[in-house]
């Protein structure tokens, strides 16, 4: 059985504007685009990994 290692590929740089444009728009628009916020950073931290063997 092959071992893999997962490696996270993002930076923050990438990260923090949008996550906090997004969730400052959450709060104007009284939370509506709350989930897509969550979703979002879920979707972007899953998208920044890869697994590759070791």
């Amino acid at each position: 059985m092959e071992k893999y290692k997962v490696v996270f590929t993002g930076n923050l740089g990438d990260y923090y504007p949008v996550a906090i444009a997004l969730l400052v728009l959450s709060i104007l628009t009284a939370g509506i685009l709350l989930p897509v916020w969550v979703y979002w950073s879920f979707h972007y931290f899953l998208n920044q990994l890869e697994i590759i063997p070791s």
